[in-house]
């Protein structure tokens, strides 16, 4: 079964953003893409985040820090890599607006290289 998504995800592997959880950054671990209301990570480890509304900061376009809060929904080992998808809960307006920002600085960015 397809899944439809209303809001795209944006592959960001290439922009090989640092993962921080607990303050740690995590060796190995590369933000694969990102949507509205969720982020996919790959690492050659398993990816096991226990516990809901867990901190974790990404570093985007270099510089831009991002704090969010996530849920692990599911994990997936595939030959060499694991895959783990993530549901972001965000605590105030302001940081769905960041969020969202981002994203939309994305699509502008994706759709005009594909023009």
């Amino acid at each position: 079964m397809n899944h439809i998504r209303l809001f795209p995800r944006y592959d960001v592997r290439k922009l090989k953003s640092p993962i921080e959880i607990d303050y740690l950054v995590q060796e190995g671990w590369i933000l694969k893409d990102i949507g509205l209301g969720g982020i996919q990570i790959r690492s050659p480890k398993m990816i096991q985040l226990e516990g809901e509304n867990r901190r974790i900061k990404i570093k985007l376009f270099g510089k831009e820090e991002v704090l969010l809060s996530v849920t692990q929904c599911w994990s997936e080992e595939r030959e060499n890599e694991h895959l783990a998808g993530f549901k972001l809960y965000f605590e105030d307006l302001e940081t769905f607006a960041h969020w969202r920002k981002i994203l939309k600085a994305l699509h502008t960015v994706l759709n005009k290289k594909k023009n």
